[in-house]
């Protein structure tokens, strides 16, 4: 019993110092929030920071980066932090509106909504044979491509697949720049990737 004791309040101890240690995700995609309870309104499951959000259509405009975000959710609302962009002088985000599952910016002299194809850099991700595809992740993870090598394949280990301005691209740093600048100097000239 004694020697069983220690051996036991050890194990106390080192579970109850790893709470947390390993960051839980209730979901990677609105796919995994299928089946949970949800309020009685019409809506789609959106996945926000690893949560699962069932959004109600409503959206509210973030002062800090003039992007829409299901209400609540904004930078401000979830950090207490207080912003104050002119979004409609400086972006021409005049509000938000929730369409297709997705709360989206509208421009207000052209009334355009703007289609977000992401919100954030976990939304994107690599396919093809060799890695050189860059979009939406659910996407690009079954495309099939050709397994040929270019040298400007090289250069994606210099970067990072990231969503740009709504759109998954590679993200042109200075290292992945100066890459494809050195292959433009060889005999054969590089291929921008999209």
């Amino acid at each position: 019993m004694n020697k069983i004791f220690p051996g036991v309040l050890l194990l106390l101890v080192i579970s109850i110092g790893c709470i947390g240690c390993v960051e839980q995700r209730e979901c990677r995609l609105p796919s995994d929030c299928e089946g949970k309870p949800h309020p009685n309104c019409t809506s789609d499951w959106l996945c926000v920071d690893g949560r699962c959000i069932w959004g109600c259509g409503e959206c509210s405009l973030s002062l800090c980066d003039c992007k829409c975000y299901p209400k609540g959710e904004t930078p401000e609302e979830k950090t207490g932090r207080i912003c104050g962009i002119n979004c409609l002088d400086e972006f021409n985000v005049s509000g938000c509106e929730y369409r297709n599952g997705r709360c989206v910016e509208i421009y207000k002299e052209t009334k355009e909504i703007k289609e977000m194809e992401c919100t954030q850099d976990s939304d994107c991700g690599t396919g093809g044979c060799s890695g050189q595809i860059c979009g939406l992740k659910e996407r690009v993870k079954d495309i099939i491509t050709t397994c040929e090598y270019r040298p400007e394949y090289d250069c994606l280990r210099l970067t990072s697949c990231k969503c740009i301005d709504g759109k998954c691209q590679w993200e042109e740093n200075n290292a992945y720049l100066e890459c494809m600048k050195n292959l433009s100097r060889k005999s054969i000239p590089p291929q921008r990737l999209q």
